[in-house]
C-alpha cells in the first residue's frame, strides 16, 4: 500500500514540473533606448460626458434687428378746458367747455436696429382712439332785468379722439441671454391729434325769458400737430431663435397750444403711459 502511495505522488509532482515549464514567462516591460524601462499605460478613463446647460446653446442670437407689433393700451383719462368767447345766442352768451378724454386702444409697431454693440437705434408707431365727453354751460343775461343771468348746462358724449405718435428711438439693446431680450429706448415722439369739440351749443330762450334750455348743437374737430418725448423699456421671451412675444412700455408726452373761435388758449396734450403686447421678430 505505501508503495502505491509514493508511486502516485511521483507521478503527480512530474505531472507539475513538465505544466509549469511549458507554460512562457509574462513579457519584461518595455523599454527606451537608455535601458530605462518604461510602465505600463494606465487604463484609460471615459470622457465625462457634458451636461445639458453645456450642449444647450443661447436660443437667441445678438440678431441685427427685432420687429414688433401688437395691441397698444393706453391707461389713465386726462382732461382740458376751452373757454370760447363765440355767442350762442343773438345778446352775448358765452359758454365753457370742459372734456374727459378716456382709456385708449389701437395698435403699435415698429423697428430696432443694431448699429453697433448693445447701440441701435429704433422708430415705432403708435395709433390710438380714446373716447371722450365733456360738459358744456352756457350763461345768457336777462333781457330785462340787470344782474340775473341765465344759466344752462349739459352733457355731451361722442367728443371723441385720435392719437397717431411717431416715435424716433436712440435704443441700447441689452447682450441676449438663453430666451430674453431687453431694449431700453428714449427720443423725440410727433403726434397727430385730432379732436372732437362743440362748437356752438343749441340755446332756446322762450318766453317769458327767465330760463334758457341747452342741447348739444353742432361740434368741430380740432386737428393738430405737436412734438414731445419719450421713453420706454421692451422685453422680448424668444420661443425659437426668431419668433417670440414680448411687452413693450413707454410713456410719451406732447402738447401745444390752441383755441376754439378765438377763445382762450387752452394746451391740448397727447400721449401718456402706453402699454403694447405682441409678437416679436428677430433678424
Amino acid at each position: 500500500m505505501t508503495r502505491h502511495l509514493r508511486t502516485l505522488t511521483a507521478a503527480v509532482l512530474l505531472v507539475t514540473a513538465t505544466a509549469a515549464a511549458q507554460t512562457p514567462p509574462p513579457p519584461p516591460p518595455p523599454t527606451t533606448g537608455q535601458g530605462v524601462r518604461v510602465p505600463p499605460p494606465a487604463p484609460t478613463q471615459p470622457a465625462p460626458r457634458p451636461t445639458p446647460a453645456q450642449t444647450s446653446a443661447p436660443r437667441v442670437a445678438n440678431n441685427r434687428a427685432i420687429l414688433f407689433a401688437g395691441v397698444a393700451f393706453q391707461p389713465g383719462p386726462s382732461s382740458f378746458p376751452d373757454r370760447p368767447t363765440s355767442s350762442a345766442t343773438p345778446a352775448p352768451a358765452p359758454f365753457t367747455g370742459d372734456y374727459r378724454v378716456k382709456d385708449g386702444l389701437g395698435a403699435d409697431g415698429g423697428l430696432f436696429l443694431r448699429v453697433r454693440g448693445g447701440v441701435g437705434v429704433g422708430v415705432a408707431v403708435s395709433s390710438l382712439s380714446r373716447d371722450g365727453d365733456g360738459t358744456v354751460a352756457v350763461s345768457s343775461p336777462h333781457p330785462f332785468f340787470f344782474d340775473r343771468p341765465r344759466t344752462a348746462a349739459i352733457d355731451v358724449d361722442g367728443l371723441d379722439r385720435t392719437e397717431l405718435g411717431t416715435h424716433l428711438s436712440l435704443a441700447w439693446i441689452a447682450p441676449a441671454s438663453r430666451r430674453l431680450r431687453v431694449v431700453v429706448f428714449a427720443g423725440p415722439s410727433f403726434f397727430a391729434v385730432s379732436q372732437t369739440v362743440v362748437d356752438t351749443p343749441a340755446v332756446t330762450d322762450p318766453y317769458p325769458y327767465d330760463a334758457i334750455t341747452l342741447a348739444r348743437g353742432s361740434t368741430t374737430d380740432l386737428s393738430e400737430s405737436m412734438v414731445g418725448v419719450h421713453g420706454g423699456i421692451d422685453a422680448a421671451w424668444f420661443f425659437t431663435r426668431r419668433v417670440g412675444a414680448g411687452v413693450l412700455a413707454r410713456f410719451a408726452r406732447g402738447s401745444t397750444s390752441v383755441t376754439v373761435n378765438g377763445g382762450e388758449s387752452f394746451d391740448l396734450e397727447a400721449g401718456g403711459a402706453q402699454i403694447a403686447v405682441g409678437l416679436r421678430l428677430a433678424f
